[in-house]
């Protein structure tokens, strides 16, 4: 039945997308429970970036955001806060107050970050290897509040990560995943699926 091979196909993508990611931190802080409180911090978990840019970009199907996917799972609308722009790196400390009122009633954070469409894409070289500064800026602020941090990271090519995991006490690399990223995403948050190990490339 054409419906039933669609689902099945739809499976073995999450799986797939599941295997990509991997773990690249965790002191202990994952998997997560569906009770545990937690709020989402960056704007990327409200605009996500599943693919490349230039020739990298495909037609993609429905793309479920990490936020929905994650207040789904928790059966609550969660605390939210963008934290940063996408549209550029620049420090807006409006923004940063606002993520650090999202959490103050909860002690942990899912803190999105990467690269966004303006800093990465097939058409043209990076000049580094630095995450935008407003994220940086935002993340150490929310540690400075006192919060355990889970990073999510999407982005196609090797970064910095000195300062994120400073801040972090988990880090999961997901890369550009693809439509199901939301989905493999809080799978491996939750502990239904079990990220990889090894990276592709080296971070410095």
């Amino acid at each position: 039945h054409k419906n039933k091979v669609v689902e099945i196909d739809k499976r073995k993508i999450k799986e797939l997308t599941c295997d990509g990611m991997v773990l690249l931190k965790n002191d202990g802080i994952l998997p997560l429970e569906k009770t545990d409180p937690f709020a989402v911090v960056g704007a990327l978990a409200k605009n996500p970036k599943v693919q490349g840019g230039g020739c990298a970009c495909v037609r993609n199907a429905s793309i479920k955001t990490p936020y929905d996917e994650l207040c789904e799972r928790a059966g609550k609308k969660l605390g939210y806060a963008d934290g940063y722009s996408v549209e550029n790196g620049e420090i807006d400390e409006a923004a940063v107050s606002e993520a650090v009122k999202a959490a103050e009633k909860t002690d942990t954070v899912i803190f999105f970050a990467g690269l966004p469409e303006w800093n990465e894409s097939e058409g043209y070289d990076r000049v580094s290897l630095a995450l935008p500064k407003n994220q940086i800026n935002a993340i150490k602020a929310l540690k400075s509040a006192g919060k355990k941090i889970i990073t999510v990271l999407t982005n196609g090519s090797a970064v910095e990560l000195k300062e994120i995991s400073e801040c972090s006490e988990a880090v999961l690399e997901c890369w550009y995943a693809g439509d199901l990223f939301a989905e493999a995403m809080a799978d491996i948050l939750f502990g239904v699926s079990n990220p990889c190990g090894r990276l592709a490339e080296s971070f410095p």
